[in-house]
């Protein structure tokens, strides 16, 4: 995502984050991180779990089985 991308979507929406959080097999360069930080200007972190995706994917199954939908 480009920085003049990013500029649009916090006008849009009013709001600008502090950091920006990077997950999947990418985080897992520091290069690459610090790329993602110097271009977009803001701080990036990486969660511990670091296939955010696929544990967010699990957990969405979990709750709307649970819901029975």
């Amino acid at each position: 995502m480009e920085a003049r991308n990013l500029g649009a979507i916090f006008q849009l929406t009013g709001k600008t984050p502090d950091k920006v959080v990077f997950s999947a097999g990418a985080s897992k360069s520091a290069h690459r991180s610090q790329i993602m930080a110097n271009a977009l200007g803001l701080p990036v972190v990486m969660p511990v779990a670091k296939e955010a995706t696929a544990l967010g994917t699990e957990l969405h199954a979990h709750f709307v089985e649970a819901a029975g939908n």
